[in-house]
């Protein structure tokens, strides 16, 4: 996936060399969107521009569920499972997903599969695990299937196994998943 970003500064970069002249429509272009994109931010920081947050997620035994919902209510949305499809656009999704045997589990990668992820800006990856780090590899190598790269900011706390782990998600690791939508919202 292309950022709109990366086709501005790649534009401006050939206006700034001087062995290719940028031509006026491809000036005209660059200018236009550049307007367009201050328009947003502005928009955006008075409150009348509306980001299309969704939050997806596979939860067996609720810990990955727990993270969802945090995220969810510090964003004012309804946190989905990942059997849902994903309305047509959206500028952030966070998806969530634990491990099950070191897999994704097989709801997740059917969403993922059967997933367009052309009109989706931004991916966020969360989870809860007991034994290994994250998820964020898994997810990552189940998304670039599709050519999708998340964005390198994850998060990640430890999720109740048995008596492994037996009280997290906690209230700070519920605090925690609130700070991380709301950094990834600001980025």
């Amino acid at each position: 996936m292309i950022s709109t970003y990366s086709i501005v500064l790649f534009l401006t970069s050939l206006y700034c060399n001087d062995n290719i002249k940028m031509n006026n429509t491809v000036y005209y272009i660059t200018t236009v969107y550049i307007e367009f994109e201050i328009k947003n931010v502005v928009n955006y920081m008075k409150g009348e521009l509306k980001l299309n947050v969704e939050v997806r997620y596979i939860s067996r035994s609720g810990n990955t569920k727990k993270i969802a919902d945090a995220i969810g209510k510090e964003l004012g949305v309804k946190p989905l499972e990942a059997i849902i499809p994903l309305k047509k656009n959206t500028t952030i999704l966070f998806l969530g997903s634990a491990l099950y045997a070191l897999q994704l589990d097989n709801e997740m990668i059917n969403f993922i599969e059967n997933t367009c992820f052309d009109k989706v800006d931004k991916i966020y990856c969360f989870s809860t695990t007991s034994l290994i780090q994250s998820s964020y590899s898994a997810l990552s190598k189940a998304l670039a299937k599709k050519g999708v790269k998340p964005e390198k900011l994850e998060f990640h706390c430890r999720g109740k196994f048995g008596a492994l782990y037996s009280t997290r998600p906690n209230k700070q690791d519920i605090k925690k998943a609130a700070i991380f939508a709301r950094t990834a919202v600001k980025l």
